[in-house]
């Protein structure tokens, strides 16, 4: 394949970049991976072209453009370069009378969609769509999950367009964006667990149980659900000297209760919107604790129906019929009426 790297410009540090707010359109599904218009071109040799010699012809898709200009100054990168995917910088607002009424001084995070930084890994990738769908996925989970925003998923201070010009250019490229709350932490990837009490441990465990289920709440199904996507703030609020947990990173996540979002038969069984209990859906034999069992030392059934003794309440019997089958209810609209791991419910 042809080299696919962009150039730095203009993501670089100290630069001033001038955005417009902008309304995502709806949530893409996942379908729109697999058809036939949104695979790129290849040659004879079945190679990829360059993205830079591409992108005029794969504009973001359009939604809305809003009356809002924002400058904003690069000043940290936090996740840059080729392969990255989004490239993330910590921002702040140059302009004192900004709309989101942010002090000068007041860090923030941009996370900027630009699909020439996406890695192409096979012939059937297309990076502007990748770039669109986690775009229009991850402003529409900051919007739903609004009542969580600043406790267990930051703080979102809108999405927005950037317009790049390169001075040998005549065309502008929109890069669409979103700002949000900057996390002052370490991704749980990053830290030791034998440096922390198993108290702290346990108190950690115990809100990363409680988002996942807040966020399930709101019909979101977490597909990138990972240490590194955990991020551990020191806490001033907390007794103790706490912490706060953070999940960041929702582009890939899924707006349903299940893998099947599309199947609205399918999706109706799992009790959309309805708070689940950790106590169906954490237990020990749907192995979600695995992903931490470097944190975890202690028997975690126990201790799960001990913290969420008190939501065994709101657990209907319906809700208990359909946690403890690991064969999924059946549908008509899909051809799947198969056996499939509790970990994917």
């Amino acid at each position: 394949m042809k080299d696919h790297h962009c150039k730095t410009y203009p993501y670089f540090i100290h630069a001033t970049l001038t955005i417009q707010s902008h309304t995502p359109p709806p949530p893409l599904d996942k379908s729109v991976f697999s058809r036939e218009e949104n695979r790129l071109p290849r040659d004879k040799y079945n190679q990829l072209p360059s993205l830079a010699e591409i992108w005029p012809n794969y504009p973001p898709l359009p939604g809305t453009d809003g009356s809002r200009f924002l400058s904003i100054q690069l000043t940290e990168a936090i996740q840059t370069g080729q392969g990255k995917r989004s490239q993330v910088y910590a921002v702040r607002c140059t302009d004192s009378n900004n709309p989101l009424g942010l002090p000068t001084n007041h860090t923030i995070v941009a996370k900027f969609y630009d699909p020439t930084y996406y890695e192409i890994e096979y012939l059937s990738d297309n990076p502007f769509v990748e770039a669109d769908y986690e775009y229009s996925h991850e402003s529409a989970i900051y919007t739903r999950c609004s009542e969580i925003q600043g406790t267990y998923i930051p703080q979102f201070f809108g999405s927005y367009t950037l317009r790049i010009t390169r001075p040998s250019e005549q065309t502008t490229r929109l890069v669409r964006l979103i700002l949000i709350e900057y996390i002052n932490g370490m991704p749980m990837s990053q830290l030791i667990p034998g440096t922390f009490t198993r108290q702290q441990r346990q108190s950690i465990l115990k809100q990363i149980v409680d988002a996942e289920s807040a966020l399930y709440a709101k019909d979101i199904l977490l597909r990138d659900f990972h240490q590194r996507n955990i991020v551990i703030e020191p806490s001033e609020v907390k007794e103790g000297g706490g912490v706060r947990v953070v999940i960041i990173d929702q582009g890939l996540s899924t707006i349903g209760r299940t893998w099947r979002p599309w199947d609205k038969e399918y999706e109706d069984q799992w009790f959309p919107g309805v708070y689940i209990s950790p106590l169906l859906r954490w237990r020990v034999s749907y192995g979600r604790h695995e992903k931490f069992e470097d944190w975890i030392d202690w028997q975690w059934q126990d201790w799960l129906e001990m913290e969420w003794k008190d939501t065994e309440a709101v657990i209907t019997e319906a809700q208990r019929l359909l946690w403890s089958r690991r064969i999924l209810p059946s549908t008509t609209t899909s051809p799947e009426n198969s056996t499939v791991s509790p970990k994917e419910l």
